[in-house]
């Protein structure tokens, strides 16, 4: 299934069950929240997002401590689960899903290329963390990563 149908299927289950969706995106810089707005009736069930790329916009506007910051630069699980549950909390959503990662060409910080672990924060539950190693060029990784997280997603509506 390609991006488009997923986050269209995202939309149309979300809606039906009346739940919101909030996102908190690095590696995948937006591509998630775009897929959603790419849907009619998104609005509906999609809060919002924000792409925190640097250190700073991982503390400032996705809520990540700065002790984990300092320690990882944002690279770890602990910054995804901070991120998905920071983005849900503050938009009052149901589901909040974050991406962090590096996509390449070298490794940063202990990533490998194509390393990324998404956190997956849903109203009721404990934190789920996911780490993947995608293969191929940046923007392959980033697709890559942005499709695994709208399956994610997808799975937790079912």
């Amino acid at each position: 299934m390609d991006i488009f149908s997923l986050a269209d299927e995202i939309i149309h289950k979300a809606t039906q069950q009346k739940k919101t969706i909030s996102t908190a995106e690095s590696i995948t810089g937006g591509r998630i929240a775009s897929a959603f707005t790419l849907v009619s009736g998104a609005s509906a069930v999609f809060i919002g997002g924000v792409v925190a790329y640097s250190e700073h916009s991982k503390i400032h506007s996705a809520g990540v401590p700065v002790e984990e910051i300092r320690k990882t630069h944002g690279y770890s699980e602990e910054t995804a689960k901070y991120m998905a549950e920071r983005v849900r909390r503050r938009n009052i959503s149901d589901i909040g899903i974050s991406t962090t990662g590096c996509a390449g060409p070298v490794e940063v910080f202990g990533f490998k290329k194509g390393e990324v672990v998404f956190g997956l924060s849903v109203r009721g539950k404990e934190t789920e963390i996911f780490r993947e190693i995608f293969l191929g060029t940046r923007e392959e990784v980033q697709e890559k990563a942005t499709k695994f997280a709208l399956q994610k997603i997808l799975e937790e509506l079912h």
